[in-house]
């Protein structure tokens, strides 16, 4: 399981059907409408390390702004790598 670090802490990150749901309830919008819109990969990257942290029982103390506040710009392009991966995109278009 892949992870990011916060705080100089480790959080996992799970790409789960339950993290899809939660970004559609966070933000109104389905998975397959992500573009390169940086709220909406913020948004579905934090809910994979919200639902990666239920599954592995790690305390998340972060809402979605103080997630964010967190990452540094220089993190983004190997934190779009991950919600670029192709398991990512079967998924999108219900390949899988």
């Amino acid at each position: 399981m892949k992870k990011i670090t916060l705080d100089s802490k480790e959080y996992p990150i799970s790409r789960t059907m339950g993290a899809f749901l939660r970004f559609k309830e966070l933000t109104g919008k389905d998975v397959s409408q992500v573009g390169n819109e940086m709220a909406d990969v913020i948004a579905l990257l934090y809910t994979f390390v919200e639902c990666g942290c239920r599954i592995q029982k790690v305390e998340f103390p972060y809402n979605v702004q103080e997630f964010a506040d967190r990452i540094d710009v220089s993190q983004m392009a190997e934190l779009k790598k991950e919600l670029t991966d192709s398991s990512i995109t079967e998924k999108k278009r219900g390949t899988r």
